[in-house]
């Protein structure tokens, strides 16, 4: 979140453009009250523009967040969202702040400008703004682009910043009283061009890059594949312990990032929301289908060393695990759209996944089929071969005149089949 890069220039002019988010910020804090004015233009296409004033960091400032209003038309066309917290999470609604939002607020070309004063903003819980000193520093940070939050909620969720920074500026241009005035940012000459080295940082939220790419690759990819490693080699244990394996190494690698990203936001660090409380019902079951399949082959193993067949629950436990495993699969896949869901992806987005979704699901039922269809096959032929095996055997020793030569076909018999 936003981060205190103290620059080494001190600006002495009232307003300030940053060419890297095509910004313009105008602070004025008032000798004679304790009320901020101020004055912003920013493109619309950021999900929201913020301030932050008092402090260096976001733990020790009061941070103003600024995005549209459900009514564009309204008396109120910006919502204004006063906010506190620390650098690693998202921001906390903080009421009890009073605004005046002048007329010439709102959305022009694609513009976003907030003309406001915020009343006896001078002193707040985890700090306050001294303007006797003789500077002040002012942060600032732009949400992401093409998420329209567009809403009265003051309290409303907000993403990880995409560009912030902050810069010095001397109080003594920042100070008087009333509203900053438009003709102040159209002169020039009264705006300074924040083009300092580092005064400006982007951020990306690589958790949850990391997250939800994996993820896609453990759905389209490692599930089907160990699903079919599954299907067609019955009888090689070890390929199947090793596919399984890199399944559940892909699962905790996506569900690691996935948590911490959870307490970042407000929205998801009670884990209350369908996508987390699905998701994390997805990887216990990973884990339960993991050790069952360990389970299994264990007991396998055991009953070839004596020289039995598996007793008979491990059939059942074999259908559970079969099951259980492909309702994984499906279960993963529904997960993941509520996740692009919660990511406020566009519809777009969310159809692309479904398509690929689809498309895997379109490949891999030949496939299934195809392998179904030969293990039948190979099936009925060794059944076939196995009934001519013990014809020729008991015709053999009934050629030999054998004494008890059915008995002994018999036993010939139960021991082919165990």
């Amino acid at each position: 979140m936003l981060s205190a890069a103290q620059t080494q220039t001190i600006i002495t002019k009232p307003a300030v453009f940053i060419p890297d988010t095509n910004t313009t910020i105008a602070v004025r804090f008032s000798p004679s009250s304790q009320d901020i004015s101020l004055y912003i233009e920013s493109p619309d296409f950021f999900q929201y523009t913020a301030i932050g004033l008092g402090g260096t960091l976001m733990s020790d400032s009061l941070m103003l967040v600024f995005y549209p209003s459900s009514s564009s038309s309204s008396s109120q066309p910006i919502t204004i969202s006063p906010r506190t917290g620390n650098s690693d999470t998202e921001p906390l609604f903080t009421p009890g702040f009073n605004f005046t939002l002048h007329p010439n607020s709102g959305l022009v070309d694609s513009v976003m400008i907030i003309n406001a004063t915020c009343h006896n903003c001078r002193t707040f819980a985890s700090g306050s703004v001294v303007t006797s000193q003789q500077t002040q520093t002012i942060l600032f940070a732009n949400g992401p682009g093409g998420l329209d939050l567009a809403t009265d909620d003051a309290s409303a969720s907000i993403r990880r910043h995409v560009a912030y920074g902050s810069f010095v500026v001397d109080t003594r241009s920042t100070t008087g009283d009333g509203p900053v005035f438009e003709s102040t940012i159209r002169n020039a000459s009264n705006t300074a061009l924040l083009d300092q080295e580092g005064a400006v940082k982007t951020s990306s939220n690589k958790l949850a890059l990391a997250h939800g790419v994996l993820f896609v690759v453990i759905i389209l990819a490692i599930g089907p594949f160990d699903g079919l490693i599954a299907l067609a080699f019955p009888n090689w244990p070890i390929l199947q312990a090793v596919s399984s394996s890199i399944y559940v190494a892909f699962v905790i690698g996506a569900f690691v990032p996935g948590v911490l990203i959870s307490r970042i936001y407000v929205a998801t660090q009670q884990l209350r929301t369908p996508h987390q409380a699905l998701g994390l019902l997805t990887v216990i079951l990973v884990f339960l289908m993991y050790i069952l399949g360990a389970g299994l082959g264990f007991i396998k193993r055991s009953a070839a060393k004596r020289g039995q067949a598996p007793p008979e629950r491990a059939i059942l436990l074999s259908n559970i695990h079969k099951w259980g495993s492909r309702a994984v699969w499906v279960l993963l896949v529904i997960s993941g759209g509520l996740g692009l869901k919660l990511a406020d992806r566009n519809t777009i987005f969310i159809i692309g996944y479904g398509v690929l979704v689809g498309g895997v699901f379109i490949f891999l039922l030949p496939v299934v089929f195809c392998i179904w269809w030969c293990r039948r096959q190979r099936k009925d032929k060794e059944g076939d071969e196995g009934l001519e095996l013990h014809e020729r055997i008991y015709n053999q020793m009934q050629g030999q005149g054998h004494h008890g030569g059915e008995q002994r076909y018999g036993e010939h018999y139960g021991e082919q089949r165990y």
